[in-house]
């Protein structure tokens, strides 16, 4: 693909195909084109780098490829507390809030995960439904007292990608962003 940029308004807009489009547009239409191993990929470069981590095992991604692997947890780190942070990667979009409730039940069952509930700090479930009611949003968030679950959108991922990651623009969708230094 070839990509032009223009400049307006201090918003870079992407002229590709001879239509006009913004970075974020594209980023978040590429994220969703991504093959599910791809996004998963995507997914925990990106939550390394978001929540500063030293460690990250990814086991529902086969080494060296963009294929995924039948595993509970996707992704897990050990932080300095010796708690676990379990990351589920999800692009259903039929039936989303289920599909998500279940990635959140599943990654809280000890009999799936091998570990004890009581050593897991935070579900982290990323999901590519841009629809989500707030009270679907707050039933999933609130279904358990005994672990911290948070969503990360496809929103506020393309926001974060744009803003302060954007290598992993280029790197996994192909997008370069400007950085607007003079060289």
């Amino acid at each position: 693909d070839n990509y032009y940029f223009l400049c307006y308004n201090k918003r870079q807009i992407i002229l590709k195909g001879g239509f006009l489009m913004s970075i974020f547009n594209d980023i978040e239409m590429k994220i969703k084109s991504l093959s599910p191993g791809a996004y998963q990929r995507l997914c925990s470069e990106y939550a390394y780098k978001k929540y500063n981590l030293t460690n990250m095992s990814d086991i529902g991604g086969k080494e060296g490829t963009d294929k995924t692997t039948i595993g509970v947890p996707d992704s897990y780190s050990l932080d300095e507390n010796d708690k676990y942070l379990f990351f589920m990667y999800g692009t259903v979009e039929s039936s989303p809030v289920s599909k998500i409730e279940s990635d959140i039940k599943d990654a809280h069952n000890p009999e799936k995960t091998g570990i004890s509930i009581d050593k897991v700090d935070k579900i982290i479930c990323f999901h590519t439904n841009t629809n989500m009611r707030a009270s679907s949003k707050e039933k999933l968030i609130n279904l358990y007292d005994d672990v911290k679950i948070e969503l990360v959108d496809i929103d506020s991922m393309t926001h974060d990608i744009y803003n302060c990651y954007p290598f992993l623009a280029f790197d996994h969708l192909g997008i370069p962003i400007d950085s607007n230094q003079i060289s």
